[in-house]
């Protein structure tokens, strides 16, 4: 197999996201890879952060958007006016 081809198989298990695999399949073929090597070894370290980045956003981004759900969803079962005569009677005593 050329160069190229064993490339192109790493990019692919790359773009699947299959990362395990691409760094299994860049360990086995190094030598074969030749000039391709140092290209691949970057792409796999930039979709290694890339990858962390954009779970942890998509994390922040999921959990607030819930949490706002879980408030708007609150706000209409609350009736606050009783919340005033528990503090007021709080003070009294």
């Amino acid at each position: 197999m050329t160069p190229e081809d064993l490339f192109s198989q790493f990019q692919g298990l790359l773009d699947a996201g299959h990362l395990e695999q691409a760094r299994t399949f860049l360990q086995e073929n190094a030598e074969g890879l030749g000039d391709h090597l140092t290209n691949a070894t970057d792409m796999l370290a930039d979709f290694d952060v890339s990858s962390v980045t954009d779970h942890v956003q998509n994390f922040g981004e999921e959990t607030t958007s819930k949490v706002a759900e879980s408030l708007e969803g609150l706000k209409d079962q609350v009736d606050a006016s009783g919340w005033l005569d528990k503090i007021i009677g709080i003070f009294k005593n």
